[in-house]
């Protein structure tokens, strides 16, 4: 009897995947599944000049804040940094700022009155 189950086990017998294909699957998988993160990497390389404006902005809004209340400040310099290092403009008393147009890296950079920067079309 112990026989005859031996020899109906080896004919019924069901194979396994090898570990090598197993780990083919996974490779394939974790390719799959990481395809939609590629777009987000390439939207964040073209989106670092709308982080710089709006970096700057948040810096001149600030300095128009600070200047808008009581200030010991008569005028303000705020170094427009991460847009354009070399450029800086001033904002007085009262959160006046001269509306002017900066030349930047071949790039116009318009600040207007109310401290709102464009870049301005060739």
């Amino acid at each position: 009897m112990t026989i005859l189950v031996k020899c109906l086990s080896k004919n019924q017998r069901v194979y396994a995947f090898s570990l090598l294909e197993i780990l083919i699957v996974l490779v394939i998988i974790g390719i799959i599944l990481t395809i939609p993160r590629w777009p987000l990497i390439s939207s964040n390389l073209l989106n670092r000049v709308n982080n710089k404006m709006q970096i700057s902005q948040s810096k001149v809004d600030n300095a128009i804040f600070f200047q808008s209340g009581m200030s010991a400040k008569r005028i303000m310099i705020v170094n427009l940094e991460p847009l354009c290092p070399s450029k800086s403009i001033n904002i007085f008393l009262g959160g006046w700022l001269k509306p002017s147009t900066l030349e930047c890296d071949g790039k116009k950079i318009s600040i207007g009155a109310l401290g709102a920067l464009r870049i301005e079309p060739k």
